[in-house]
């Protein structure tokens, strides 16, 4: 059986994410991150944009993630992780586990930076009360951002989370959380002219202009409920959040012809966007024979409103080179009329779990899911668009022997739309929800106590949103992902423990209607196949000391939608050594890492012929002091 460090919730110095990790999907423990898939990306598409996220299993609409003053960990939730979890959508489901559950006190501190010139502290304390059944987290970090895109701002986080034992069936959660950033300066997008490889853009490097800057916020609050009564259970949890910015900008670098690029800035004014959302599930459970089951009823919704648009296009003038920096004046601002939307949703399921032991696992759910969306367009009638549908979702697992089991799932989605990128003739537009479906289907087999396989099929299709003639971002027929994604994870001696993962897959461009031509076959920036290896590996006979890497591939990607332009294949290599040991009595972890340490370097796509350059290489330091 793989080792797996269990530390204080509160006590960041003994996490690891490479020994805490059940499959190489996706798992993020405190700072640490590792897998194939994350909360922007499983099996190609990105559960944040599609909605799919959780706070404990339950449904919330977060437009920005929790930070990490209030969440402990996050699973990606696909696979042989989906069997049994309750109502199941296309693309995946993040879940995230929040802090506040340690009974001892207890305090974490750390200090970091990188040679991208960024540094910051933060502080986390589980403070129990244990006179009134309280268990308590704070945290509060501060922070000067700079990226490989040479981009800087100063941001500060914070969180509350406190949990009552109400009784000792019944708990009560409240928690806040959230993110500010101030003068934070706007990336260079590039664009090429399609006539060739795109130029080598810069990294590490800010172009300008200096006062194109913003100032952010995001903020998640919620309560939630938990009460197991004999053989029913409720789980309840009702979630706001909100996210603005007091302006931004789009910074575009044009490339119009060989040695001749515009630099072009889209203003827009200040902007906000807010969502109730919640949900409740009652569940029966009941035993016939050797056959438990369990009944539940589920309720969720949401109310999201925003406010987007109104920009104002500033032709900055041309340059002849790049990486030319402007140092251009301020010029006035003057935006137009912004456009509202307001979208509300309501979804009620009823779902039935049988599972016979540890030998079969059958569920079958079904929602009935209402939604309307009405958009307020400037200087335009406003329209509505509704939908009602029904949901359907099936998974079922079954053990042949004691080492291998199958697994198998359907369900249907209606999942968020997303948000029309800042380049696009409607930009920042809330778009409308769609219709998806997925079935995916595999095997685990545990080849001995330490290394577990998992070797899994899916098939999913979502509406393929790209460019169309007039700029506008929209849908154009459908996007279809298939493939082989595995997992292996293994502890190979006493020493060593090794996450290796990877997609195998197909994603193509379906259904295109006829009078639509120039889209190509390749939806843009997918690639074909990815690979991610991770370990950590403990130094004999030199206590508390590991050396601990990853190594990622990804294949070429379309680089614009008529697939003429392709970006190559890259390999990206992450090294690391960590310390840990105590000061007296006090747990420390000293970690260096360094990020792409070959410094590769390739364009990602990011639109139609839209591209940014991938980080450069990356060196940061920790200091994490377990108090």
């Amino acid at each position: 059986m793989i080792s797996v460090a269990t530390p204080c919730l509160a006590q960041t110095a003994s996490d690891n994410a490479v020994r805490s990790a059940e499959d190489a999907f996706g798992t993020i423990v405190g700072n640490e991150s590792l897998g194939i898939y994350g909360p922007d990306s499983v099996r190609g598409f990105s559960p944040n944009v599609a909605g799919n996220n959780r706070i404990e299993g339950l449904y919330v609409d977060l437009l920005a993630n929790p930070t990490g003053r209030i969440r402990s960990d996050a699973n990606v939730r696909i696979g042989p992780a989906a069997q049994g979890y309750p109502f199941p959508a296309p693309t995946g489901i993040v879940d995230y586990t929040l802090k506040g559950q340690s009974k001892k006190r207890s305090a974490s501190a750390d200090i970091y930076g990188d040679n991208f010139g960024g540094y910051g502290f933060t502080v986390d304390a589980e403070l129990p009360v244990k006179s009134l059944g309280l268990t308590n987290a704070i945290g509060f970090g501060a922070a000067r951002n700079r990226d490989s895109y040479g981009t800087t701002a100063k941001s500060l986080t914070y969180g509350l989370v406190s949990r009552a034992a109400l009784t000792s069936s019944t708990e009560l959660m409240g928690f806040i959380g959230g993110r500010q950033t101030f003068d934070e300066t706007a990336p260079p997008i590039y664009i090429a002219d399609g006539d060739g490889a795109f130029p080598r853009a810069p990294r590490n490097r800010f172009l300008g202009p200096d006062w194109a800057s913003k100032s952010t916020y995001n903020s998640l609050a919620g309560v939630v409920f938990r009460g197991i009564w004999s053989d029913w259970t409720l789980k309840a949890g009702v979630f706001r959040s909100e996210a603005g910015d007091s302006r931004s900008f789009q910074n575009l670098v044009i490339e119009n012809g060989p040695g001749s690029f515009q630099r072009f800035l889209i203003a827009y004014p200040r902007s906000r966007a807010a969502s109730v959302s919640g949900e409740a599930r009652l569940s029966r459970s009941f035993t016939m024979g050797k056959l438990d089951q369990l009944v539940t009823v589920m309720v969720r919704g949401r109310s999201n409103t925003s406010r987007f648009g109104g920009e104002q296009d500033i032709d900055l003038g041309n340059v002849d080179a790049i990486d030319a920096k402007l140092t251009s004046a301020p010029v006035p601002l003057q935006y137009s009329e912004q456009s509202n939307s307001t979208v509300r949703q309501l979804v009620l399921g009823l779902e039935y779990n049988a599972k016979l032991g540890d030998a079969a696992e059958f569920s079958a759910g079904l929602q009935r899911a209402a939604y309307s969306q009405t958009l307020s367009p400037a200087g335009a009638p406003q329209s509505k668009l509704s939908e009602d549908v029904w949901l359907p979702s099936v998974n079922a697992g079954v053990t042949l022997t004691k080492s291998i089991s199958l697994y198998g799932s359907f369900v249907r989605g209606l999942e968020n739309g997303g948000i029309a990128p800042g380049f696009a003739a409607n930009g920042n537009q809330v778009l409308p929800a769609f219709r998806t479906r997925q079935w995916d289907a595999g095997v685990r087999w545990k080849a001995n106590s330490n290394t577990t396989v998992i070797v899994g099929y899916f098939d999913i299709q979502k509406p393929y949103l790209t460019f169309d003639v007039d700029n506008v971002y929209r849908q154009i027929g459908d996007e279809r992902h298939r493939g082989i994604e595995t997992s292996v994870i293994s502890q190979i001696g006493s020493h060593l423990v090794v996450v290796a993962g990877g997609v195998f897959g197909k994603p193509r461009v379906q259904d295109i209607p006829a009078p639509i031509s120039g889209i190509g076959i390749h939806p843009v920036g997918q690639s074909d196949t990815q690979l991610q290896l991770d370990f950590d590996y403990s130094i004999p006979k030199a206590e508390g000391l590991s050396v601990n890497g990853a190594l990622n591939y990804f294949s070429s990607q379309a680089a614009s939608v008529n697939n003429k332009s392709t970006t190559g294949s890259y390999a990206t290599l992450d090294l690391g050594i960590r310390f840990h040991s105590k000061i007296y009595n006090t747990p420390y972890s000293l970690r260096l890492t360094a990020s792409n340490i070959t410094n590769a370097y390739v364009p990602i796509p990011v639109g139609d012929f839209v591209y940014l350059p991938f980080q450069r290489r990356n060196i940061g330091l920790d200091l994490i002091l377990d108090i």
